[in-house]
């Protein structure tokens, strides 16, 4: 991963010219204020640290690179505590006053005329880091947002105007020194391997969907959005308040359908979409929902089944229900057409080639599509398949009978007529990659 990264006795040593220039050099576009944004965060870090007892053995990173959407976080300081374990703390640093504070717009992403919240910014760099770095889920990891200018009136306005309550609690702070005091008194040593590791930082797959439910606990976000996904949640929320109730999601597999119903369902449960008294429903698919309420006891309400969503919905009351559901081509037939009657908004996926019972509800599916509140998004890029974007079309056309074999360089789809010529190129790939 890009980014200044040196011990802390190595940065004290650098000048700030050096410091900034290597900055420049690893990230040439980068505009005039950012640059004066990084002289004066390093010159505050300079000052802050040299007056502290923070060992000098600890790591520090800045404008250290992200995998997700390109994220990068302006400052890391990572070590050893006292019990050998590897910690670290992410900053986000602003340079805003009282005025700038209070006379902005906050909310979940970076939209027109609205500026994404650093409580909420500093905690999906602290997701990337821990979930979509190959070294990142060894540490214990602190977000911290430092507001260089504001007063204490202005932390708190800033809080009380954060949209996603689960990250009120990360700390803001408008000194320096205090975000360095808690290193100081955490990070006793550091390891040979931990500044390798940190500069050869790769990326990872996140955690699988199972284990993503976990978040459900803590309202917390499962998956960062890429570009695209956040574009598509987006869309579907512009689609709600035009008037839309049925809203289909179609991807490839692998393009994050799953991973938008599962972030949206935890925002919808934080209360901040479409006024009061919104109740979510997340129906993950017939064949899912048993498993996740016998692995997840403690929040086995959350997860639906489909047939029961007639006792669920009531045919009058005042709550607005939306129902989030998951391979919507395993329900009974007039499922959802009861759903819809009952006046619920469902956002759905399904995939007509993964219809595994014949009671399934794939023609009301296609009727659904003649509804004037009807509407459908395209996810058209898959994460599967090591990236590549032609590997599934492969697979289906095969299957089809349809021999016309497309190639990139991410892929490699090979027909074997003898189990033994697999097994050879299974081994041989294990060996190039070994």
């Amino acid at each position: 991963m890009r980014g200044y990264i040196k011990s802390i006795a190595e940065f004290l040593q650098d000048d700030l010219e050096k410091i900034v220039n290597n900055l420049e050099e690893l990230y040439p576009n980068s505009s005039d204020s950012q640059i004066s944004a990084w002289k004066t965060l390093v010159s505050d870090l300079k000052d802050s640290i040299k007056k502290s007892n923070l060992t000098r053995d600890a790591i520090i990173a800045i404008e250290y690179e992200l995998p997700t959407s390109g994220m990068g976080i302006d400052v890391l300081i990572c070590g050893i505590d006292s019990s050998s374990a590897k910690t670290c703390y992410i900053i986000e640093s602003k340079q805003w006053n009282d005025y700038y504070i209070s006379s902005r717009v906050f909310s979940n992403y970076r939209e027109d005329e609205r500026e994404l919240h650093p409580q909420i910014q500093v905690s999906r760099h602290k997701l990337s880091f821990c979930d979509y770095t190959d070294c990142g889920g060894d540490y214990k990891t602190t977000p911290f947002v430092f507001v260089r200018n504001c007063s204490h009136q202005g932390i708190d306005d800033l809080i009380t105007r954060n949209p996603i309550e689960s990250t009120k609690n990360i700390k803001i702070v408008n000194k320096l020194d205090d975000i360095i005091k808690v290193a100081e008194e955490t990070i006793v040593a550091t390891s040979n391997n931990i500044i390798e590791e940190i500069k050869q930082a790769t990326y990872k797959p996140s955690k699988n969907i199972i284990s993503a439910m976990q978040s459900i606990l803590n309202r917390e976000e499962p998956f960062i959005l890429n570009d695209e996904q956040v574009e598509v949640v987006s869309k579907i929320k512009h689609s709600i308040k035009e008037g839309k109730k049925v809203i289909r999601i179609t991807g490839p597999a692998g393009s994050g359908k799953t991973a938008i119903l599962l972030n949206l369902y935890i925002e919808l449960l934080s209360g901040n979409m479409f006024g009061e008294n919104v109740s979510p429903v997340f129906v993950p698919g017939a064949q899912n929902t048993a498993f996740y309420k016998s692995k997840y006891p403690r929040i086995q309400s959350s997860f639906e089944y489909s047939f029961s969503l007639k006792n669920v919905i009531p045919t009058n009351g005042k709550n607005k229900y939306f129902i989030l559901m998951d391979e919507a081509q395993h329900n009974q037939a007039g499922i959802i057409t009861d759903i819809l009657d009952k006046g619920a908004t469902i956002i759905f996926c399904y995939d007509v080639a993964q219809v595994i019972n014949a009671n399934n509800a794939i023609r009301e599916l296609k009727q659904i599509e003649n509804r004037d509140d009807f509407c459908s998004i395209e996810l058209k890029t898959s994460a599967r398949y090591n990236g590549s974007q032609v590997a599934e079309n492969n697979i289906r056309n095969y299957i089809k009978g349809i021999n016309k074999i497309e190639e990139d360089s991410l892929f490699d789809f090979r027909v074997f007529n003898e189990f033994s010529e697999f097994q050879s190129a299974v081994v041989s790939i294990i060996n190039q990659h070994s």
